[in-house]
């Protein structure tokens, strides 16, 4: 029971410390982590000293996120709202709401993106091209995945993320706050119950006491199988679900694109016509005016 407390505390002065840490200027980061670890480590607590000295220094483009969640929370929540609506229309095949939210989501993105340059360059920081094409890629992530969502909303992202529209997103050593993750994904499993009493249990003899036990093991050994093979099944089904999500986006994105290039096609077809009309007119002035020419030559012949 001790060693319980003992390790709750630790967790709950872990996600302090991981806080904290990761809403400091990067620049600032590697020095008060250690900082903080070297304190905890003087005060005889070993173990959370060396989970803090653990805590990995966020990418630039992890920690502009990051400031991002902090510091612009309801403009970050937003497209995090959109994403899930987004996905419930893919779930439900409903095109013409896949295609509005796939826009809303491109002009959130791109009003995100400049409010992280902006943002760093009021905390004193520079975001590079290639470092707002990381936030692009990790903010899409978050849209595309509920556990990329729940990811970032942490604001303890270590580094950036990328959804590669073929399975989840690879969160593994992605968040600093991995308990907060765990915590979400509470499975609710349930032990099963022994049916057997004990006074049914007296009066059974030691071959028969033998013969339930090893029913008893044999039943267990067959749930186990059980469970592990309907996790397997469950894990197919989230990437295989996720295939499916991020072809169906790509499919609103490309029809988008289809439309918008039948605009432009048709935009040129006027202009043919339009340069057409243009080039008669100018091949039957060029004709008048030749023949003016050559009657005005033949004149001066004359004289």
């Amino acid at each position: 029971m001790a060693g319980e407390q003992a390790q709750a505390n630790d967790d709950e002065a872990l996600a302090e410390h991981t806080a904290r840490l990761y809403g400091l200027p990067a620049s600032d980061f590697t020095a008060a982590r250690n900082a903080d670890a070297a304190a905890v480590r003087s005060a005889g607590r070993t173990t959370l000293a060396r989970r803090i000295g653990a805590l990995a220094k966020p990418s630039a483009a992890a920690w502009l996120v990051n400031m991002l969640v902090i510091h612009r929370a309801q403009e970050v929540e937003g497209l995090l709202q959109v994403g899930e609506e987004l996905r419930r229309a893919q779930s439900e095949l409903d095109q013409e709401k896949m295609r509005s939210l796939s826009r809303e989501r491109r002009e959130l993105l791109a009003k995100l993106l400049k409010s992280g340059r902006e943002l760093a360059a009021d905390l004193g920081s520079k975001a590079s091209d290639a470092v707002l094409r990381d936030i692009e890629q990790t903010l899409r992530a978050a849209t595309a995945d509920a556990w990329a969502a729940a990811a970032v909303r942490t604001a303890t992202l270590t580094r950036a993320l990328s959804a590669d529209g073929w399975g989840a997103v690879d969160l593994s050593g992605a968040v600093a706050a991995q308990r907060h993750l765990a915590g979400k994904a509470a499975s609710g499993k349930k032990e099963d119950e022994s049916a057997g009493g004990e006074s049914a249990g007296a009066q059974l003899t030691g071959r028969m006491r033998e013969a339930a036990q090893r029913k008893a093991e044999a039943a267990e050994r067959t749930a186990e199988k059980a469970e592990r093979t309907a996790e397997g099944l469950r894990q197919q089904n989230c990437e295989l679900t996720a295939t499916r999500t991020a072809l169906i986006t790509r499919l609103g994105e490309l029809t988008d694109l289809a439309e918008e290039a039948k605009r432009k096609i048709a935009a040129a077809d006027r202009e043919v016509d339009r340069l057409r009309r243009q080039q008669e007119l100018a091949v039957r002035a060029a004709a008048t005016a030749r023949s003016a020419a050559d009657r005005a030559a033949d004149r001066l012949r004359g004289h």
